[in-house]
């Protein structure tokens, strides 16, 4: 039976379906092949650089954590080059900013509450909130672990 005759009974959907799907898996095997170099970052020599904790706000790492580029891949960091374990909101909230923007951005978090959040304005009158004015310091900044990591 020649290839013609098989494809009469299919119809044309089911066609598109299986060349999607077997495009999608050659370039989930290009993807594998890609990874399987020696290039690929060891996770859990990342994870242990701070002993098992986010190197940002220190919390214990869970089961799901993600590998930060500290200088993001977005502005021309390293992609291989320094990775940071760290916690999805730490790492999520962070985004591309570089560690100085970050820090900055914390910072302003209470202002940003004062000006939007007639809760935190009612917390702090009471005086249940008090602003330190505390640098922002960051858990690889303070550990003793992983010095001479940035």
């Amino acid at each position: 039976m020649s290839g013609w005759a098989v494809l009469g009974i299919w119809s044309l959907s089911q066609i598109l379906i299986m060349g999607i799907l077997w495009f999608d898996m050659r370039q989930s095997e290009k993807r594998t092949k890609k990874l399987k170099g020696s290039h690929m970052p060891d996770r859990e020599a990342i994870r242990a650089k701070f002993g098992g904790r986010c190197a940002y706000c220190g919390k214990l790492l869970g089961e799901k954590w993600h590998a930060d580029h500290v200088d993001s891949k977005r502005r021309g960091g390293d992609p291989e080059g320094q990775l940071y374990p760290a916690c999805p909101r730490c790492n999520l909230h962070k985004g591309v900013w570089t560690i100085e923007e970050w820090r900055g951005e914390i910072a302003a978090q209470v202002k940003r509450l004062r000006r939007d959040s007639a809760a935190f304005r009612l917390a702090e009158g009471y005086g249940l909130i008090k602003e330190t004015g505390a640098a922002v310091v960051f858990y690889f900044e303070r550990s003793n672990e992983g010095k001479g990591e940035r």
